[in-house]
């Protein structure tokens, strides 16, 4: 989605991403393939370089389909990894340097 919303105008950035979100929402990988082909044709003309961004890497987007529906909101987003990230810099920031092996 961030990838996306860098080539999307501005004026166009919340239609957008809203049909495009709808496709992650899908209830099934044929059901997320037909979203992608709507908003796809959708938006082709007015943000290309916004589809073919999505459309080349369509098939790892899709990828969490094929696990089992109770991980696939874990699969699909980046807050497990985000936290163990604010985690590692909020223990960091207090410290300000590591002095020596030891301490770091």
């Amino acid at each position: 989605m961030s990838n996306v919303l860098t080539k999307v105008r501005q004026a166009h950035q919340i239609p957008c991403l809203r049909g495009l979100r709808k496709v992650y929402a899908g209830t099934s990988r044929p059901a997320a393939e037909t979203l992608y082909a709507a908003w796809a044709q959708e938006w082709k003309e007015k943000e290309s370089s916004a589809v073919r961004c999505v459309e080349t890497d369509l098939e790892s987007l899709l990828s969490f389909y094929s696990m089992p529906k109770a991980h696939w909101k874990m699969i699909r987003t980046t807050n497990a990894v985000e936290r163990c990230f604010r985690e590692v810099r909020r223990r960091t920031r207090s410290i300000g340097c590591f002095v020596n092996d030891a301490s770091l």
